[in-house]
């Protein structure tokens, strides 16, 4: 075969995997963002299967749940005057059985007769933490996590919009904080946000929110503030960086928005329950609660705080903070390959492609990139699997497939051209 032709082929390969890269990272981002989290979704439905249920000894919580039969006997959680007394009880329970951090996931606003009794068993206690919640500004409920699709490298995306020092965190409005002397009284406190991707799955979780005049506070998650009290490191030790936070040399892998991705340890619950109403009646063994870290929320639907999380399944918003804690706690980051790397497949994809394409017959084509599709999805399975690292393959497998289809049709072409005589093979 000629050399010009190789090198056309080698040429035309790289071209169709630049301008299909920046087309990924422009007018196509969506479509191939939402593909690709098809596919990491799967990946963890997997890790469902095979992890099963996961002991969770080694992270030390346990939920304290407002289930429905403690609001049959309490009354509804969602209620402001839900007496604050029950709380105060049960956190006078939990310290006296040696709990070592209490986190408060539900929100205590306004006035009752009973602010003071629970204001009081917090201080006594000295260990807990409570959430709250940011009215967040409408630009930064669009402002996503990018993930995979996004190259941190290319500072003017157009996705992003906005200089990256601009848009470092997501901002907020004001903030709906406990009534005033609960605030005064707990170990500190964790915004508790949400924000889901736009196709309403929770896969990342902000470690910190921008507030104030110009964004001039940052404020840290539930999570992070849970993490550093059991760790004993000072907030102001926090190195904020583009892809990540930095404590003393201990890196957290975030996004240039800070979001952190949850690594969800199975389908369904991963820590033990026990029913409030059970702590509150004295029901359970001593010890059970010594030395554990326990979060105090709701799992029950009528509290209507379910999260979707990746592989269609559901989750209360506690174990959401719970997983966040864990995934801080043990280090188990999920991680994304870099976009400089998936450029560099994607130039190797249609360079190879493109020579290969043009130079078999179009049925060895056909398996290449069958088979190329396959391994690709593979290997970002068993990547995913065994070390936490997403491989974006939406990329390159469609650099492939485009090659693939463009040149057949035209080598379809020609035969076309050839067989009816507008061309013969010594006229190509």
């Amino acid at each position: 075969m000629k050399i010009k032709t190789v090198l056309f082929s080698a040429a035309f390969g790289l071209v169709v995997a630049v301008i299909l890269y920046a087309a990924s990272q422009t007018f196509l981002y969506w479509p191939l963002l939402k593909t690709q989290n098809r596919i990491d979704d799967r990946h963890f439905a997997q890790r469902y299967k095979l992890n099963g249920a996961p002991a969770a000894e080694q992270d030390g919580i346990i939920i304290v749940d407002i289930d429905d039969r403690s609001m049959r006997s309490l009354g509804s959680v969602m209620s402001k005057r839900w007496p604050r007394r029950h709380m105060a009880d049960v956190i006078e329970y939990l310290a006296g059985d040696g709990a070592k951090l209490i986190y408060l996931d539900i929100l205590f606003e306004n006035w009752t007769r009973d602010n003071e009794i629970l204001a009081e068993s917090v201080a006594s206690a000295g260990n807990v933490i409570a959430g709250y919640y940011f009215d967040l500004e409408y630009e930064s409920r669009k402002r996503r996590p990018d993930d995979s699709i996004f190259n941190e490298a290319i500072t003017e995306n157009i996705i992003d919009g906005i200089a990256p020092e601009g848009s470092r965190f997501i901002q907020s409005r004001h903030v709906v904080l406990p009534y005033s002397r609960l605030v005064w009284n707990v170990k500190a406190l964790g915004f508790a946000n949400y924000i889901p991707d736009p196709d309403g799955v929770l896969r990342h979780i902000p470690l910190y929110i921008s507030s104030g005049r110009n964004g001039s506070m940052v404020s840290a998650s539930a999570a992070m503030q849970m993490w550093l009290y059991l760790k004993d490191i000072h907030y102001s030790d926090a190195s904020l960086k583009r892809d990540g936070v930095e404590f003393n040399g201990l890196r957290i892998p975030t996004d240039r928005h800070c979001f952190m991705r949850l690594n969800y340890h199975t389908a369904g619950s991963v820590y033990p329950y026990v029913s409030f109403v059970d702590v509150l009646n004295g029901d359970f063994e001593e010890g059970a609660f010594a030395d554990k870290i326990v979060m105090i929320g709701s799992g029950s639907e009528k509290a209507g705080d379910l999260k979707v999380i990746p592989g269609d399944q559901r989750m209360p918003g506690v174990e959401v903070h719970a997983t966040a804690l864990s995934t801080l706690l043990n280090g188990k980051f999920i991680e994304v390959v870099s976009g400089n790397i998936i450029l560099s497949i994607c130039i190797v994809s249609g360079i190879t492609g493109g020579l290969l394409f043009s130079l078999l017959p179009l049925k060895f084509g056909l398996m290449i990139t069958l088979l190329y599709t396959l391994s690709m999805f593979a290997l970002s399975r068993l990547l995913f699997i065994k070390s936490g690292m997403l491989l974006n393959i939406v990329i390159p497998s469609f650099i492939i497939l485009l090659l693939f289809a463009v040149i057949a049709a035209h080598e379809l072409f020609e035969r076309f051209e050839i067989h009816h005589g507008a061309l013969t093979p010594d006229s190509e």
